[in-house]
């Protein structure tokens, strides 16, 4: 598994908005779309457990992960899953 940190900031913090983060290969194909729950300002953490939608391991490697509020992409970052 991989822990992915982010950050809400006052402005972002509105109970109604929809936040998730997807996960993409390297080849950008998404592997995985985690919803953020309970998040609280400041800095939050998501765990990722290294499955895909089809509950299957993904390989160890590099990644990238995108989080989006109401549909609008905030952040593009890239993590290592390693096994």
């Amino acid at each position: 598994s991989t822990t992915i940190s982010f950050e809400f900031s006052t402005e972002q913090n509105q109970q109604n908005e929809q936040q998730t983060i997807s996960i993409y290969n390297i080849k950008g194909q998404r592997v995985k779309k985690l919803e953020i729950m309970n998040y609280e300002l400041g800095i939050n953490r998501i765990i990722w457990n290294g499955r895909d939608e089809k509950n299957r391991k993904v390989a160890s490697g590099i990644y990238f992960y995108n989080l989006r509020i109401n549909d609008k992409n905030e952040a593009v970052k890239k993590c290592l899953l390693l096994r």
